[in-house]
């Protein structure tokens, strides 16, 4: 019995200290994701943000602000503007750049830093997405799966 409770605080002791030398994640620790919400006729924005590691061989990560866009049941034909900012001018959205439900939003480009999307429909209903950035001089960008909600 003492050898069994013995291997269990081993073990335990053993998995608390792996996790402590993983990698860290950058979103790791983000507990309630910034919302943004279109009302009153506004539009909506998002800015999306290339980070990347001092060294080249590192992948480069993406942010959202806000991270969860809330729109309204009513807002049918609701434009939503992901703009990005990025360290140098050879990122750019990979075509299509936002990827999401086409039953119920519309996107198009403007331009190589530039996507809107419009809702098609009312209802309420949540919507995973994905951003997809690129990098000329063939640095990875890691994409990023943000969200829509209506209600």
């Amino acid at each position: 019995m003492k050898t069994s409770g013995m291997v269990a605080i081993v073990v335990a002791s053993a998995v608390f200290v792996g996790c402590a030398q993983a990698p860290m994640n950058p979103r790791a620790g983000l507990m309630r994701p910034e919302k943004g919400e279109c009302i009153d006729g506004r539009n909506c924005e998002v800015t999306v943000t290339v980070v990347c590691p001092a060294e080249a061989s590192a992948s480069c990560w993406l942010t959202a602000k806000p991270e969860l866009m809330l729109l309204r049941q009513t807002d049918r034909n609701k434009k939503i503007t992901w703009t990005l900012v990025a360290p140098t001018s050879d990122f750019k959205f990979h075509s299509p750049g936002i990827v999401i439900d086409p039953m119920a939003f519309r996107c198009e480009g403007s331009g190589p830093r530039e996507r809107h999307c419009f809702s098609l429909r009312n209802g309420t209903e949540a919507y995973k997405y994905d951003i997809n950035v690129v990098n000329d001089a063939g640095r990875r960008v890691d994409p990023y799966d943000p969200w829509v909600v209506v209600n």
